[in-house]
């Protein structure tokens, strides 16, 4: 008995990077939800800051919780934002995968695109935004880690003093 490879079409490569795509997206979603949770509680550790009398390491703990929280965020919402293609990077050049291009096209501009292109420029183009958010997503992630540090290093700084 020989082994045979199981046989994947191109579609099914496609689908798959949209769906790995989408999860990324709903990932960033959830974290951004978590992001603004913890936001709203800094403002009541604040509080706390400012009517206690605390040490400087305090400060500057509730400074790197802050500055770690606003990475975060930034990255998670670099996940989730759309992006543009580059004018500059095929300015006379009209693909049926990128809706801003679709958006202008006439019915004879659409066909000579679909006779054009492979799938494999479609597979290509999404497997690097799937990259791309794949990056974001780990790196808000570990900046989520240290939010988490700082704050509870802040708060047993903040007991025992």
């Amino acid at each position: 008995m020989a082994n045979k490879k199981p046989e994947i079409s191109k579609g099914e490569i496609l689908s798959g990077i949209k769906e790995q795509i989408a999860a990324f997206d709903n990932k960033a979603s959830i974290l951004i939800a978590v992001l603004g949770i913890v936001f709203a509680f800094s403002f009541s550790v604040l509080e706390i800051i400012i009517t206690g009398f605390y040490g400087w390491w305090v400060y500057l703990i509730y400074g790197f919780y802050l500055l770690s929280l606003t990475v975060s965020i930034i990255l998670s919402l670099l996940v989730i934002i759309p992006r543009e293609r580059k004018k500059s990077a095929a300015p006379n050049i009209k693909s049926c995968t990128y809706y801003g291009d679709l958006k202008g096209m006439t019915e004879n501009e659409f066909v000579e695109s679909l006779t054009k292109e492979t799938h494999f420029e479609q597979i290509q183009t999404n497997s690097k935004i799937a990259w791309r958010k794949h990056k974001f997503i780990r790196a808000s992630i570990f900046s989520l880690i240290a939010v988490c540090t700082f704050l509870f290093v802040l708060i047993f700084l903040m007991l025992i003093s």
